[in-house]
């Protein structure tokens, strides 16, 4: 029987368990502060995948990927950027090999850093970066792409529109919040959890 998509199970009313943190696994696994996580997808994919495992063996229905910092803007810091569909597609292939035909995997886009309202990069530029991200996670293997703790709409939507256009991968997005003096919750971009 094939595996149904995400939304189906969700609207059966199936209950399905995610993965939690991977900073503090990789931590304990031996990366040192300034060191590249993504790039441990290639040098380290046995303590990446055990990672994803460990996950999938405590009850996970759903596992991510060892991507959150997997754009070309993010990995260009380590003098990665034109490796960034290699390390992505290792990412989405070890945590599909953990997590089996029976689970999900969830591939992780985190923000690239860059900011749209001080022009530092424009929306053509994080489409790109996210397209080469997105076609990476299906060709390794992901069911859906997690585009994660994002403050500005604009660039959200780039990633929205460079995985919804290039791939079938069903696609979840979530904004970091935080309280201000006034009581309200915003982005750091002045986005409000009501936003149009």
């Amino acid at each position: 029987m094939k595996k149904q998509k995400i939304t189906e199970a969700l609207k059966m009313g199936k209950v399905l368990v995610s993965d939690g943190a991977w900073g503090t696994f990789l931590q304990k696994k031996g990366l040192k502060p300034g060191e590249c996580p993504e790039l441990w997808c290639i040098e380290r994919s046995s303590d990446v995948q055990d990672i994803a495992k460990n996950y999938i063996d405590v009850g996970a229905d759903m596992v991510e990927t060892n991507s959150f910092g997997g754009s070309s803007f993010k990995l260009m810091h380590y003098d990665l950027a034109d490796r960034a569909a290699e390390i992505n597609e290792a990412a989405a292939r070890l945590s599909r090999q953990a997590a089996g035909e029976d689970n999900w995997v969830i591939a992780s886009i985190g923000p690239t850093g860059k900011m749209l309202v001080t022009e530092e990069v424009t929306e053509e530029e994080l489409y790109e970066a996210f397209k080469t991200q997105a076609i990476a996670f299906e060709k390794g293997g992901a069911d859906a792409a997690c585009i994660e703790t994002m403050s500005d709409i604009g660039e959200a939507c780039q990633a929205i529109k460079a995985v919804k256009e290039n791939t079938k991968l069903e696609i979840i997005c979530t904004f970091t919040f935080e309280k201000t003096v006034q009581g309200d919750y915003k982005t750091m971009m002045g986005i409000d959890p009501v936003s149009p």
